[in-house]
């Protein structure tokens, strides 16, 4: 092409009101003209020279919310079309197609330039938005609604989540995070800091579960020394009733200070409020506010849009770019029960886009741990569903077992311990076969 005609095409791509942009074969933006600007609000200064990498962020501030949309499929390769979610400075969301063409170059050897055309999508399209869409819809929508856009609340019990998360970050009380191995209790203590308006502030992460108590102790003296000159931070304490009975004095003597916030974590199944590993002021002010996390088998609607965030997290440290996954990994994952929870999830992605080119991960790309996982789930015996009835027993007899252990077999204490008259107990530990004949000849009469 000649000089003066590609001088011509570069004024024209750079001047036009059309919102047009070009990559190389890197993915680097070389240009970004005056439609682009017009359209998503970020002017061609802070955009050019940027790479590309497959992402949906929702933060209208960071500039990869707009350079994470405009990474073509099939890696750039081919013709392309793909729809985004504009998520503009000005808060505003727009939905766009952006149409990709290659431009060819004289030297058949040089890898050809994209150029990305912006343009509304047609109403009457059939085709399937995609994943990645949905993603950015959803992340756009969290944005709007909670300001937070590294977290994934479908369902019912995620949405719960993130108005917590939200409301711990307007105020600087102390949390507390429950949920089993696995579901990102770190994660949601660090959306929780750096979110609030001690975002600046130091996050030190204490695990009390992993580490040794000289260790602990030595970083929490250090922290609260008072001639120390520390700034405030923000201590998470994970598995908090882990820690010996002295550290928790020495934090319990913090939270009476003040100058530190604390947020805590204890595993599935364990209520703080009244476990007893933990002396009782500390319970009551390290948990004015509780979040619970779900486990991934319990966030249905989540999984696949999680695992294609998590895969373009994983796209940030990657030259290839994987879109997304084909409908028959998408199956499996929603087959399988993630005992791991994301955690497993995480890992097994980061796996598979090793073992991924470019495009999707399909069936021969995912670890033979998944498999091996998949497998030992088909083969488990099924669980025995007990009636209502039976349910209700087992409750029951679990609870009065408890009451006769911390009475000592004191029937009189254990049914004041139960809140039920004492003929009323008798009768259900001979229903439960609990009761002995010398229970039965002490057992009071009917009222």
């Amino acid at each position: 092409m000649p000089t003066r005609s590609r001088r011509g095409l570069a004024t024209w791509l750079t001047t036009s009101s059309s919102p047009l942009f070009v990559l190389d074969a890197r993915r680097v933006v070389l240009v970004f003209n005056r439609g682009c600007e017009m359209l998503t609000q970020w002017s061609s200064e802070e955009i050019l020279g940027k790479t590309c990498h497959s992402q949906t962020i929702a933060d209208p501030a960071h500039p990869g919310s707009i350079t994470g949309l405009l990474s073509p499929p099939n890696n750039g390769t081919t013709s392309g079309v793909s729809r985004v979610v504009l998520h503009r400075p000005d808060g505003s969301l727009l939905v766009q197609e952006i149409h990709f063409f290659p431009l060819l170059s004289e030297d058949p050897e040089e890898p050809p330039h994209l150029l990305g055309l912006f343009l509304e999508p047609a109403s009457t399209s059939e085709s399937s938005p995609g994943r990645r869409y949905d993603l950015a819809r959803h992340t756009a929508d969290l944005h709007q609604k909670y300001r937070l856009d590294r977290i994934i609340a479908n369902s019912a019990p995620m949405q719960r989540v993130a108005a917590q998360i939200e409301l711990a970050r307007r105020s600087s009380t102390n949390a507390h995070i429950v949920g089993a191995r696995g579901t990102g209790k770190e994660h949601v203590a660090r959306l929780i800091h750096y979110g609030s308006p001690n975002r600046l502030e130091r996050f030190i992460p204490i695990r009390c579960g992993e580490s040794s108590i000289h260790e602990i102790e030595r970083t929490l003296n250090r922290l609260y020394d008072p001639d120390g000159g520390q700034t405030p931070a923000t201590i998470y304490l994970d598995q908090v009733p882990k820690l010996s009975l002295s550290l928790q004095r020495l934090v319990l003597e913090q939270l009476d200070r003040g100058r530190f916030r604390h947020i805590s974590s204890s595993p599935d199944g364990i209520d703080i409020v009244n476990d007893d590993s933990l002396l009782p002021e500390l319970r009551w002010k390290l948990a004015p506010l509780t979040i619970h996390l779900p486990r991934l088998a319990e966030r249905e609607n989540d999984l696949l849009l999680l695992a294609q965030q998590i895969l373009e997290e994983q796209n940030q440290t990657s030259d290839a770019q994987r879109q997304g996954f084909t409908p028959a990994v998408e199956r499996l994952f929603q087959q399988y029960n993630w005992p791991g929870n994301t955690e497993e999830l995480s890992r097994i992605i980061m796996h598979a886009a090793q073992r991924s080119p470019e495009g999707l991960i399909d069936l021969p790309h995912l670890p033979p741990e998944f498999a091996a996982g998949f497998s030992a789930q088909a083969t488990r015996p099924r669980p025995v569903r007990l009636s209502l009835e039976e349910e209700l027993d087992t409750f029951e007899r679990t609870r009065i077992e408890q009451a006769l252990a911390e009475s000592r077999g004191n029937k009189s204490v254990a049914a004041d311990l139960l809140k039920m008259p004492r003929a009323k107990l008798y009768r259900r530990l001979a229903h439960f076969g609990l009761i002995t004949e010398e229970d039965s000849q002490a057992s009071p009469p009917e009222s």
